[in-house]
């Protein structure tokens, strides 16, 4: 029979848990460089709004449960569902407002754009777009039976 000394028995529990705190010390250590590389992983490129043909960059959100992106030229007035309200709002609240950056999950609340009823045109505006989109729009705004 083996008989073993009770001080040895004790060191014998006080190395074992030594032993163990130093493994799951080193898990620790493990698991936080592991959830950092991720965090540097995760870091990805900050959204690029895209550009229309003139480079101008378009509005873009989430109009309806659908991603659009609308142009500058032609969209007058946008709000997203964060923008304090335009036409209603107080001048504190267009002060304290702090401008996002927007991607296709920015929800867009108001949008505004003047349209020709008959054809369904589009105004653009823009002062550089072509004379032909205004010239279009002015004959058929300017008539007497127009909506």
């Amino acid at each position: 029979m083996l008989l073993m000394h009770p001080l040895t028995n004790q060191t014998f529990k006080i190395l074992g848990l030594l032993i163990l705190s130093c493994m799951l010390t080193a898990c620790d250590q493990a698991s936080k460089s592991v959830s950092d590389s991720k965090e540097k992983n995760s870091d990805k490129p900050k959204f690029e709004r895209p550009k229309d043909q003139y480079g101008l960059k378009y509005w873009v959100g989430n109009l309806g449960g659908k991603p659009v992106k609308l142009p500058q030229t032609i969209f007058l007035v946008w709000e997203y569902d964060d923008s304090p309200d335009l036409w209603g709002g107080t001048a504190e609240e267009k002060k304290a407002y702090k401008k996002q950056s927007r991607t296709y999950d920015s929800v867009m609340t108001d949008v505004s754009f003047e349209m020709r009823y008959t054809d369904g045109m589009l105004y653009e505006f823009y002062y550089r777009a072509p004379p032909k989109s205004r010239d279009l729009y002015r004959v058929e705004h300017d008539r007497d039976d127009s909506k």
